[in-house]
C-alpha cells in the first residue's frame, strides 16, 4: 500500500508545482475534484477514485496519489458518450441516459492519462491510470472505479476543452479546506 499523503490545502499544492500549467486536484477523501477557474476562485465535481483504496503497485487497481501531469488528451473530437477501448473509439456513443448504471468501467468521452511525476506514483502511465469520463455517474462521490479517476463526462467535456490545448498537471491526494 502506498505510504499516506499528508492533507494539503490548494494552495500547498500551487506551491510546489514546476511551471504555472493549470491544475486539477483530486481529494480522494472527499470524492471531489477541485481547478482554479482564471484565479477568480475555485469550480468542483464529484469523482469516483478506486474501490481498492490508494496506491502504485502494478496490479492493485489502486488509484495512484501525488502530482501527474497529462501526458495525452485522447478523443477531443469525439461526440460526447464515446466508448474507448484500448484508447481507440469503440462502437457508437452511448446515450445520456446509458451514463448512469452501466455495469463493467467502460470508459467515455474523453481520457486524460497520467504520468506519474514523484518516486511514488511512477508507475502511473504504464499502469493506464486515466481521468475519464463514465457510465456509472450515480456512482460519482463514491469510490468504485478499478484505479482511474472518473468524472461526469459534460463536465469533463467542458473542463477539457477549457485547456485549449495546455496540459494540466493533476493532484491526487487529501485536501484541507479551500480559501
Amino acid at each position: 500500500m502506498q505510504s499516506p499523503t499528508p492533507t494539503r490545502t490548494p494552495d500547498d499544492v500551487l506551491s510546489f508545482l514546476p511551471d504555472d500549467r493549470p491544475v486539477w486536484m483530486v481529494d480522494v477523501q472527499r470524492q471531489r475534484i477541485l481547478r482554479t477557474i482564471a484565479g477568480r476562485g475555485w469550480e468542483s465535481a464529484a469523482v469516483s477514485t478506486s474501490r481498492f483504496g490508494t496506491g502504485s503497485t502494478p496490479g492493485s487497481n489502486q488509484t495512484p496519489l501525488g502530482l501527474h501531469e497529462v501526458s495525452e488528451v485522447i478523443g477531443l473530437d469525439a461526440e460526447p458518450g464515446q466508448p474507448f477501448k484500448s484508447r481507440v473509439p469503440s462502437g457508437p456513443p452511448l446515450s445520456p441516459a446509458q451514463w448512469q448504471d452501466g455495469s463493467g468501467d467502460t470508459i467515455l468521452s474523453r481520457i486524460l492519462w497520467l504520468n506519474g511525476l514523484e518516486p511514488g506514483n511512477r508507475t502511473s502511465h504504464a499502469r493506464y491510470i486515466y481521468l475519464h469520463g463514465t457510465h456509472q455517474e450515480s456512482r460519482l462521490g463514491t469510490p468504485a472505479s478499478l484505479g482511474c479517476v472518473r468524472m461526469a463526462n459534460r463536465t469533463l467535456i467542458e473542463w477539457v476543452d477549457s485547456l485549449n490545448g495546455t496540459l494540466p498537471y493533476v493532484w491526487i491526494g487529501r485536501l484541507g479546506p479551500v480559501a
